[in-house]
């Protein structure tokens, strides 16, 4: 079967075009001469022209998933008998990204296989916890070199000064995750790196490795083709409430709720375990703040992954990779 009839998408949490191929069943992201994108007067289902070629915008979880499964129907000629709901739940459930599955799926279709396996478990909707911006979940006054995987970059590039603690930090290159996010914890958090002391931004988010402290730098933003957003009618007060929310669940386990029919969004602080998303969402929940909330009043589905936050009413976007650059982007 023709490989590349699974065509693209563009995820338009992203104001940039990133091409998803499929090849010898592994994904590759072009995200080489990157163009700008104004996706904001853009709908679900939209056809934009980028470069040449056309993209269905999509913006949410959901929208992802149709759109996946929409394509398997083509790619397949039709031959495939599983429900929306059954392929969510592979997708969901298995440790590869959406293209990859999807992919996969289809060449099992063909032949003769339509079920993914049995060995499939819960995926992250984050970064694992080895990346290299992510520190330990223990509190220190003055963080150790030896807690960081790398030096934090500040080369004069980025303006952060209109940032604050509260923040939320968004992933838009962490392809096949559906984003990831995070919360600025503390805007000047000291380090001890050897023979001089240097502030870092420090951020609180859960991943592979459970909730942790990270840092935000210019790498990250660059790397991750970060957007910052702020949670709309939230005063330093709920700010700081939201990050004390964060800080107390710090060292428990990462853990995507996905079994069949069981996407959650839990918010109790005494929650055992927590998705990137779902911490941040609880943070802001228990300050009485929805940041799951669309236009419209609704919130689409049971769970909250980052593309649901990025369509909230109650986010602001501030801080783009592109447009915050001193040098200009």
């Amino acid at each position: 079967m023709n490989k590349r009839k699974i065509v693209s998408i563009i995820l338009c949490c992203v104001f940039l075009a990133v091409t998803f191929s499929f090849g010898a069943g592994k994904v590759a992201v072009n995200a080489e001469g990157r163009t700008e994108t104004d996706l904001s007067e853009k709908r679900a289902g939209d056809i934009v022209e980028i470069d040449g070629q056309e993209y269905e915008v999509v913006v949410s979880y959901e929208d992802i998933i149709k759109s996946y499964y929409m394509k398997l129907s083509e790619a397949t000629e039709g031959a495939i008998s599983i429900t929306l709901d059954e392929f969510r739940d592979g997708v969901l459930r298995s440790q590869k990204d959406i293209v990859t599955y999807t992919y996969e799926l289809s060449e099992e279709i063909t032949n003769g296989v339509e079920e993914p396996g049995e060995s499939v478990q819960p995926s992250s909707a984050s970064p694992s916890g080895d990346a290299d911006y992510i520190l330990s979940a223990t509190t220190y006054n003055v963080t150790p070199n030896s807690e960081f995987k790398r030096t934090p970059v500040y080369d004069g590039r980025y303006d952060y000064s209109t940032l604050t603690e509260g923040d939320i930090v968004f992933e838009t290159q962490t392809i096949g995750s559906f984003g990831h996010t995070a919360i600025i914890s503390d805007m000047f958090h000291q380090a001890n790196f050897g023979l001089y002391t240097s502030d870092y931004i420090q951020t609180i988010e859960a991943v592979g490795g459970g909730v942790q402290y990270g840092f935000l730098d210019d790498v990250r933003m660059i790397d991750y083709a970060i957007i910052i957003y702020r949670v709309k009618n939230s005063t330093p007060t709920i700010r700081q409430n939201a990050v004390s929310f964060c800080r107390s669940q710090l060292g428990k386990p990462y853990h995507l709720a996905v079994f069949i029919g069981d996407f959650k969004k839990d918010t109790a602080p005494t929650t055992s375990a927590w998705y990137c998303s779902e911490l941040l969402y609880a943070a802001y929940y228990n300050n009485g703040i929805d940041i799951d909330i669309r236009e419209d009043g609704s919130d689409g589905e049971k769970g909250i992954l980052p593309l649901d936050i990025y369509a909230s009413a109650n986010v602001n976007k501030i801080f783009h990779f592109m447009e915050n650059c001193l040098g200009g982007s």
